[in-house]
């Protein structure tokens, strides 16, 4: 197994992209849908994509992401293949979920093992972690950042009850 490098909780990688050859990065960020959502960002040569899965649709953007809450990145291989060919391998079919579920880890998951398949990405992240590991790491990630969301969501809700029980406005 490669080095362990430091999480990259409350880090957004991308910038090291625009260094030379690109990064496949899985994205961590918080949406309506699912608090705790893994996205993939493809960047290349000064381009940026962003992809996200939602209910069986695939959207891009160029827009940055809102706060990212970790990442984990792969370097592509000799600068190759370039994006738009990349983005041809983000749909992986999978079977269907009751809606109330978000495929986000496993959508992620394929569409990264697609790229180590056509070994157009390194097999070890920017941060050490090797494809061995990847669905482990992506499973603790969003289960860590989905336990750190209950617990400021808990906090706000005792801090409002002690304000309560004392008298004082609740703003």
């Amino acid at each position: 197994m490669g080095t362990m490098y430091q999480d990259t909780v409350d880090q957004d990688t991308t910038v090291r992209s625009t260094m030379g050859e690109g990064l496949i990065e899985a994205k961590l960020i918080s949406r309506e849908y699912c608090l705790s959502h893994w996205v993939i960002t493809l960047s290349q040569s000064g381009q940026c994509i962003n992809a996200d899965l939602s209910k069986n649709v695939i959207r891009y953007s160029r827009s940055p992401l809102p706060e990212v809450i970790s990442s984990i990145g792969f370097r592509i291989k000799d600068a190759q293949p370039p994006i738009d060919d990349l983005m041809k391998n983000l749909w992986v079919p999978f079977v269907k979920r009751p809606r109330e579920f978000c495929d986000c880890v496993h959508w992620v998951l394929g569409v990264i093992s697609i790229y180590f398949a056509c070994d157009c990405i390194e097999t070890v992240s920017t941060t050490g972690i090797s494809k061995d590991y990847l669905v482990h790491e992506l499973d603790r990630r969003q289960v860590d950042a989905l336990i750190r969301l209950q617990i400021l969501a808990l906090s706000d809700v005792r801090v409002h009850q002690e304000l309560w029980q004392s008298g004082d406005q609740v703003q």
